[in-house]
């Protein structure tokens, strides 16, 4: 008896959905796209697409930490969790020309303040001013304030 009616509420379900669509007005478009039977089997024969490239999940602790003094009482720090990780840091040196940086899994993060940049030397100065006047000779150079005059004529032009 169960069988029965399992079987007859089946049939009324199936034939329900079969004549849905039928009974649509004539021209009106579904707001549903109707799949048809070619289209499922279709579907059954393309292959599962890839999944996506999964992040790299944070568990448990970290594998390595590195942390640089920037020199004015901050630090910047960070945190290495990839089995092929490495943490590095430098602390702030500008004598040295280094900013202070820290690297973990291969990010590196500067200290927010560079190093102030040092004014060049006289000598830098004067070979600037040569290299400017090229072949030509130089016929006046001061380093403070700087000027460069070049002695500009066919022959070395």
């Amino acid at each position: 008896m169960k069988r029965t009616v399992l079987r007859f509420v089946l049939a009324l379900a199936a034939l329900g959905l079969m004549t849905s669509p039928a009974m649509a007005a004539p021209g009106a478009q579904p707001s549903t796209p109707v799949l048809s039977t070619a289209d499922f089997l279709a579907s059954l024969a393309t292959p599962a697409p890839e999944p996506m490239a999964k992040r790299p999940a944070i568990q448990g602790k970290a594998l390595c930490f590195a942390q640089a003094s920037c020199g004015d009482g901050t630090y910047v720090s960070c945190y290495g969790y990839s089995s092929t990780t490495s943490c590095s840091a430098a602390d702030r040196n500008c004598d040295a020309g280094v900013q202070g940086h820290v690297k973990c899994d291969g990010v590196k993060t500067k200290c927010p303040v560079a190093c102030p940049t040092q004014p060049p030397t006289c000598e830098q100065l004067a070979a600037q001013c040569a290299s400017t006047c090229g072949t030509c000779p130089v016929s006046f150079f001061n380093c403070s304030p700087y000027s460069c005059r070049c002695d500009f004529n066919p022959s070395c032009a």
